[in-house]
């Protein structure tokens, strides 16, 4: 049996169609742009965080404080155990470099972020090194981006969206037969003030895989620059990651670009 379409039922149909693509599109850009208009006047701030991660079938939290001084200053202090036993780590950027200090193994990591920036893949380690709440859509493939309407969120009123991390996330595995990397990312963002309040990524089965919450975010907060210098603690081994991170970040910015 045919089923067919009259043509006046069919230029109904193709009509509904057009209105809802375009006008869709319409809509995304236009709250995309209200985000960074309310969150470009933001200079500093300072935020709880907590952190989820899914892993060997628990989840481990990490809670603290993350801290913010544009344009290029970051400071996070996490607590977190190791095998049970409690500790902390401290990431902290004053712009030309980045320490990294986990308690636990008295060790330091160190990055020269401005050789990082000298090889053009300065970029690449921001979105690897901490998260700015006044760009909710970092590390996310901006084509991949949906709109998916307004939400609740803790008594907050939020736009939500979903995507998929950078061509550079996509690339990533941890071991063969590893952890594969994430397949989708979420975002809730402030409808009144532009901030990325909450982020989950899934696996390619839609599993949660880990999670980042903000909380208590203050913004404009006076901030010295002081807050972001960092002297290894004595007795901690100091490793320079600069010329490793280099060629990692170089080989996935490769693969970024052949998979455009």
């Amino acid at each position: 049996m045919r089923i067919g379409l009259s043509l006046p039922a069919l230029g109904t149909a193709l009509l509904v169609m057009s209105a809802y693509g375009p006008a869709a599109a319409d809509e995304k850009a236009e709250v995309v742009e209200r985000i960074r208009k309310l969150a470009e006047d933001v200079r500093s701030f300072k935020a709880k965080m907590t952190v989820r991660t899914a892993m060997m079938g628990s989840t481990v939290t990490w809670r603290g404080e993350v801290t913010v001084k544009k344009p290029n200053m970051y400071k996070s202090v996490m607590d977190m155990n190791l095998g049970g036993v409690p500790g902390e780590q401290v990431t902290v950027s004053d712009g030309r470099t980045q320490w990294i200090y986990q308690s636990q193994m008295k060790m330091v990591i160190k990055l020269d972020l401005r050789r990082l920036e000298e090889a053009g893949v300065g970029e690449c380690q921001k979105e690897k090194a901490g998260k700015d709440i006044t760009k909710p859509f970092m590390g996310i493939d901006r084509e991949s981006i949906r709109y998916l309407g307004k939400e609740s969120l803790d008594g907050r009123e939020v736009y939500v969206f979903e995507g998929k991390p950078k061509g550079s996330f996509r690339e990533l595995k941890m071991g063969e037969g590893g952890i594969s990397p994430p397949a989708r990312v979420k975002v809730w963002v402030g409808a009144k003030d532009g901030l990325l309040y909450k982020e989950v990524f899934y696996n390619d089965k839609g599993t949660e895989m880990m999670s980042v919450e903000f909380e208590e975010v203050h913004v404009n907060v006076p901030i010295g620059d002081e807050e972001f210098s960092f002297t290894p603690p004595e007795g901690a081994q100091v490793v320079d990651m600069t010329e490793g991170t280099l060629n990692i970040l170089k080989a996935l910015k490769e693969a970024e670009k052949e998979g455009d």
